[in-house]
């Protein structure tokens, strides 16, 4: 195109068209956002990808005033919203403090809470009946760290940084994951001062990775 007619599309194109490049694009009205009721500076949520649903609760570590009316006990209620905010379903937390949580790529809300025990919820709220434990020891240590991928989760011994791992979400099963050596506690209490404690982690799902194993 001549830049003497792209000159004249401009000239001519209404207010609603932008042009980009040789090109021109118009934006349209799809739907209102709703979101009510919701204020990330106090909540916490999760989202799936390629627009998936978003599940919001109160964030345990913030000071928030509990209103008349709240859940019995003053137990976090899970809201879960498509993208655009229209509220799919609820839940009252049933687990100790959460520790981590995401989606499944079925869609399913999978959160773990600190004492290692995992929880499995449908797009509306729905308990869904299978659930994973990574055994007593776990539960007295305490999780310190989750990372949830599309088809499995690893977490982290608070004291001892333990990883473990579900490979598989559809039919889940706690896997010990062998030890790092020199990784220990924060603060060096599982390999002397020369240990390393875990800040963060990142997983390489088996699909991605050469040894088609979980890295």
């Amino acid at each position: 195109m001549s830049s003497t007619a792209l000159a004249s599309l401009k000239a001519d194109a209404v207010s609603d068209w932008e042009a980009c490049g040789d090109t021109f694009y118009c934006q349209e009205h799809l739907y209102d956002l709703a979101w009510p009721d919701v204020d990330l500076s106090v909540q916490r949520l999760t989202a799936a990808p390629f627009g998936g649903p978003i599940a919001v609760t109160r964030d345990e570590t913030a000071l928030v005033v509990i209103k008349p009316g709240a859940s019995p006990g003053g137990r976090p209620v899970v809201r879960l919203f498509s993208c655009s905010g229209e509220l799919q379903g609820s839940f009252l937390w049933e687990g100790a403090r959460l520790a981590g949580w995401g989606w499944s790529s079925e869609l399913e809300l999978v959160a773990v809470d600190v004492s290692g025990k995992v929880y499995f919820y449908s797009l509306h709220g729905a308990r869904i009946p299978k659930a994973v434990s990574f055994g007593p020891q776990l539960e007295a240590e305490c999780i310190s760290h989750v990372s949830l991928y599309s088809d499995g989760l690893v977490v982290v011994g608070a004291s001892s940084s333990q990883l473990w791992a579900v490979i598989a979400l559809q039919e889940p099963r706690a896997t010990r994951l062998p030890q790092i050596p020199g990784l220990g506690a924060a603060g060096g209490a599982a390999g002397g001062d020369e240990s390393l404690g875990i800040s963060c982690i990142a997983v390489l799902e088996p699909r991605y990775t050469l040894s088609s194993g979980l890295e």
